[in-house]
């Protein structure tokens, strides 16, 4: 609890006191409590002025950017201090015109209470809005930056905890404007109800609330949590500054971390959805997200007008080398596309049948609840990709790259907590996908002793000692050993699991996770979504037709070459006119302002050369792949 908190209770212990007093010494109160009311006002005036100042401080640091910021951030202190104090000095007044019968002699100090709880409820609606609409925004773009879920985590329960403050103190002064109002029209009033009684509420609920961490109380960095919030900074060095802290924490946390230059080449995800998808396939989305955690964003949205265009000039901002699309058919069926960023290939598939991540937990005898284990990425296991065919490999070489590379010498094994199984079918040619949770137990115990083990109590009702409890384990059946010598590894000595005894063998026990893909390979495109056809299941060309296609690959090819010498001839042309205009002895400003000018031409005949060799018709191509899906359905 801060000094403020501390004296916030403080202050509503002496309030409630004095509420107390008053409601006893109900007849003598307007004779002997005026030295003590002046005192509690004046100390409790003086704790809320504080308070207020400090979270109007805190909550709208973030609109301070400019003069007018500034402007409104103050005007809402003296305001609020101004309110305190007026809503404070009605209970000196109240004691002042109160009567023998506990009525009230004038309206004068319930119009000051009810002016004042109206005005701050009014104050603190405008700070939880100013608070509430960045934070929320800037989560929502942590959310894409790389930022793992415990960050985002940590940042949405400390806004939560901020903005309940404030919802509190919003009801507080909202029920003290509406009884005080409801007084005047009365005009009846007991000190007792109404005075002192909503002054305790505010400063118990606010001093009971744990405020927002203290940037010098941190462990892990003297920056984290919300202390970014709480200075003055420009909003494009926001998600900058997020990332630096981030590295930071996992150095300080982790001596034996991979470097910096490693995290970049990290292979990173977008899973996205084209078109209109049904409530299905989008649940599918979210658990792909989840299975490609913790390298995915994983609250990405996506919206109508957005095109794949779109998603791969911000794919180069952050890193991202896979793209995951889902789509649907005009007829209706799942289709899935993995294309390599920027460049391709792109692998084309047809979803045959898949289940969710809560179908497949559903079905199991005891489901559990997950969340750490997708802080770390998963194995992957290919099986049955051996072959000599092209397009097998290209698969499996596509799979293997979407993971982050396994290495022996840094990887630690308790980092092996996900496994995603691709495993290939001879016989139908599909890809089966399956994701799995790792779970090390001991061998060679029964089950009896498992639950001595790992729980504090097992049940010993129906035993005299506890050597009939372990030997009647000891003839257990085998499904309750559960150590059988093909699911045992041998793990190194270092190799600590929680609550069990060092040894060197354990076993390895799957649970599945979901979700569960059939895939059907159905073509490779040589680009992203885009160029030639490498491989196709269905679809056979003759040698006329691919004779064709090699010629029409050609004159584009010949196309861009000569865009290319163009734009060679059009900035020679300019460097030509630059020395001409400079040779007639025109000004220095006109001369930079041609070049700036030329530059930003320049930039953007690259941006457009540079769309023309990587996306060509990619946006017409999600018709042609619906198109070709529908007519590989009815062949």
């Amino acid at each position: 609890m801060s000094i403020i908190n501390g004296l916030q209770l403080l202050a509503s212990v002496m309030n409630l006191a004095y509420t107390l007093f008053m409601a006893i010494t109900f007849s003598a109160i307007h004779i002997d409590c005026h030295a003590y009311a002046v005192v509690i006002t004046i100390i409790y005036a003086i704790f809320q002025v504080l308070s207020i100042g400090l979270i109007i401080t805190r909550s709208t640091v973030l609109i301070a950017m400019t003069t007018t910021g500034l402007v409104i951030r103050y005007t809402l202190y003296f305001l609020a201090v101004g309110l305190t104090v007026l809503g404070s000095s009605s209970t000196f007044w109240t004691v002042t015109w109160i009567n023998a019968d506990g009525t009230c002699a004038a309206s004068f100090p319930l119009i000051l209470g009810s002016i004042s709880g109206i005005g701050l409820v009014c104050i603190y609606c405008i700070m939880l809005l100013s608070f509430l609409i960045p934070i929320r925004k800037h989560i929502v773009k942590l959310s894409t930056v790389g930022g793992t879920q415990y960050q985002l985590k940590r940042l949405e329960s400390t806004t939560l905890r901020i903005s309940l403050k404030i919802s509190l103190a919003i009801l507080c002064y909202l029920i003290t404007g509406i009884l005080s109002f409801s007084q005047v029209i009365n005009s009846h009033f007991r000190v007792y109800q109404v005075s002192q009684t909503y002054y305790c509420l505010i400063a118990a609920t606010w001093a009971c609330i744990p405020s927002t961490p203290s940037p010098n109380t941190s462990k892990s960095n003297p920056e984290s949590g919300l202390a970014f919030f709480f200075s003055t900074q420009s909003k494009s060095d926001f998600a900058l500054k997020v990332q630096l802290q981030w590295v930071q924490e996992e150095q300080k946390k982790k001596r034996t971390h991979v470097p910096i230059q490693d995290i970049t080449n990290t292979p990173k995800s977008f899973v996205i959805k084209s078109g209109e998808v049904g409530q299905s396939l989008g649940r599918l989305v979210r658990d792909v997200r989840r299975t490609m955690e913790p390298n995915t964003a994983t609250r990405l949205k996506e919206s109508r007008g957005n095109r794949i265009k779109d998603f791969v000039h911000v794919a180069s901002q952050l890193s991202v080398t896979h793209m995951l699309i889902f789509s649907r058919s005009k007829t209706g069926e799942p289709n899935l596309r993995i294309g390599r960023i920027p460049r391709g290939p792109t692998l084309s598939f047809h979803i045959s049948s898949y289940s969710l991540s809560k179908d497949v937990v559903s079905s199991q005898p005891s489901s559990k609840s997950f969340g750490v284990e997708f802080s770390k990425s998963p194995l992957v296991v290919l099986n049955n990709f051996a072959g000599d065919a092209k397009h097998i490999k290209l698969i499996s070489t596509m799979v293997q790259n979407m993971f982050p590379a396994i290495r022996v010498q840094q990887m630690k094994i308790s980092d092996a907590r996900r496994v995603v199984i691709f495993n290939l079918n001879s016989e139908t040619g599909r890809v089966e996908f399956r994701h799995y949770k790792i779970i090390v137990k001991t061998t060679g115990i029964s089950k009896s002793v498992k639950t001595l083990i790992h729980t504090n109590v097992p049940d010993l009702k129906g035993y005299k000692d506890i050597s009939d409890y372990v030997i009647r384990g000891a003839f257990s059946t085998e499904s309750d050993v559960e150590d059988a010598t093909e699911s045992t590894v041998t793990l190194p000595d270092n190799y600590q699991p929680k609550d069990s005894i060092k040894a060197s063998q354990r076993a390895i026990k799957l649970i599945e996770l979901g979700p569960r893909m059939e895939l059907e390979l159905v073509k490779i495109q040589g680009g992203l979504c885009a160029g030639e056809i490498i491989h196709h299941s269905f679809v056979k060309k003759t040698s006329e037709e691919i004779k064709k296609l090699e010629e029409a690959m050609e004159i584009r090819n010949k196309e861009k070459e000569q865009r290319r010498a163009q734009q060679a001839k059009n900035v020679q042309a300019k460097q030509t006119a630059k020395k001409a205009m400079k040779s007639a002895g025109n000004g220095e400003s006109n001369d930079q302002d041609t070049d700036q000018d030329d530059d930003m031409e320049d930039q953007d005949d690259d941006m457009e050369d540079q769309d023309d060799v990587h996306m060509d018709d990619a946006d017409d191509e999600e018709d042609e792949f619906e198109h070709d899906m529908d007519s590989d359905e009815e062949e």
